[in-house]
């Protein structure tokens, strides 16, 4: 099974390699503040959350094939979704709240000409 994106509105996004990153376990959050003329700080419980993220998707091909590619990748700023890594293990529910400018360079290989980098990031979600 390939390493792939998978979302709403992009549908099936293919990487040569997807590594980095997965998200870690829920933590739960604290809140704190502090308030001039008061000694100490204020803190509240948040609830699990926080699991942060990041992967590197690179895909090998023709110019034109990368190009779509990075402009599909773009597009799933602000989704939510699922990854299957190099390693075959799914990552589902993440929230990608950035997704890097892409690198795009010259490779000479048996996978293509051109080499496609793009790093994404971000938290997972709870519906």
């Amino acid at each position: 099974m390939a390493a792939r994106i998978t979302s709403p509105t992009q549908s099936v996004i293919s990487c040569t390699f997807l590594h980095g990153q997965p998200p870690e376990r829920l933590k739960e959050r604290v809140s704190t503040w502090g308030l001039p003329g008061l000694d100490g700080y204020g803190a509240q419980r948040m609830g699990r959350g926080n699991a942060p993220f990041a992967f590197v998707a690179v895909l090998y091909g023709t110019e034109a094939a990368i190009d779509t590619w990075i402009t599909r990748v773009a597009a799933i700023q602000a989704e939510i979704v699922s990854v299957i890594d190099d390693w075959n293990k799914p990552h589902a529910k993440l929230l990608v709240t950035r997704v890097e400018e892409p690198i795009k360079t010259p490779a000479i290989s048996h996978l293509g000409a051109v080499r496609g980098e793009v790093q994404l990031s971000g938290v997972t979600h709870q519906a």
